[in-house]
């Protein structure tokens, strides 16, 4: 999965990403990815938080508000959450690797 670094002018390190598990808390704290169109001024604040649970638990919605706030590109910042977000839920439907040494499934009435 793709991770994302930011450098504050203070010279202090993040590391941004998404994983299964923090997608998951996210839907369960009320986060909707529709809400970064439909609702910006909720959904967008949300998605970038969302981004430090993964390394940065427990920080402070202040410390991420004002990163957010010195941060340049905003707008390709944020198509760039968007994938990073997508990418494990995609990956939920991957198909396996290996041909033949897999679970099956069929219907039947």
């Amino acid at each position: 999965m793709k991770e994302l670094k930011i450098k504050t002018a203070e010279g202090k390190e993040y590391t941004l990403a998404y994983n299964r598990n923090t997608v998951s808390q996210m839907a369960r704290n009320g986060f909707n990815i529709e809400d970064t169109y439909n609702k910006p001024t909720i959904g967008i604040p949300q998605l970038f938080a969302g981004a430090f649970i993964r390394y940065h638990r427990g920080i402070k919605q202040e410390v991420v508000d004002a990163i957010w706030a010195e941060l340049p590109s905003k707008e390709k910042l944020l198509e760039e959450l968007i994938k990073m977000y997508q990418a494990p839920i995609d990956a939920l439907l991957d198909e396996p690797k290996e041909e033949g040494k897999n679970a099956s499934w069929e219907v039947v009435e």
